[in-house]
């Protein structure tokens, strides 16, 4: 008889044993889940802060634009400001390039280079005369990552310009000293 007690003894410490290791691993888990999902649900809080910040800095980005698009419209060389990546004059009616305009990037497109198969073609095919719009970020066979383009078009002729992710990093890295500072 005292083997068979010792034996129950031992086999109610092993139960034992693993329910509390069940029920720390059940903790551990439930514990890491809710960690994972505050995270998450911080950084889509920031994603869509960032999304609204964006969308007030495309209306403002927007506005800029202007004056860079009288300038290329005039026949002056534009200066780019420090978030267009890419200026060009593209025909309104076959959305080829007309003119390469000077920017950091400016080799990757030419004279002739055709937009109308790409996703910024099927954009800007819907522009009209005198019209200004942006894009939101979208993703080109041209640009070798995420852009905004904005445009637009007087006359036969539309003034395009890009920026590409880094000069979006650019943008937001100096809102980001002038809100600190």
């Amino acid at each position: 008889m005292g083997q068979s007690v010792r034996r129950i003894h031992a086999i109610s410490e092993v139960i034992a044993l693993c329910a509390v290791m069940i029920t720390v691993a059940g903790f551990a888990f439930a514990s890491a889940a809710s960690v994972r999902n505050f995270f998450f649900e911080q950084e889509r809080l920031m994603l869509s802060r960032s999304a609204v910040f964006l969308t007030n800095q495309l209306a403002d980005r927007l506005d800029l634009f202007a004056s860079y698009t009288d300038d290329a419209f005039r026949g002056t060389r534009p200066a780019a400001p420090f978030d267009i990546s890419l200026g060009l004059i593209v025909s309104a009616h076959d959305l080829s390039v007309v003119e390469v305009l000077p920017s950091e990037r400016s080799g990757e497109f030419f004279v002739g280079y055709s937009l109308a198969n790409s996703a910024p073609g099927k954009i800007l095919s819907g522009i009209g005369d005198g019209q200004r719009i942006h894009t939101g970020v979208i993703r080109s066979p041209e640009w070798d990552g995420p852009a905004l383009y904005y445009a637009e078009r007087r006359g036969d002729r539309i003034v395009v310009c890009v920026s590409g992710i880094e000069a979006i990093a650019r943008v937001l890295s100096h809102v980001s000293d002038i809100s600190s500072g």
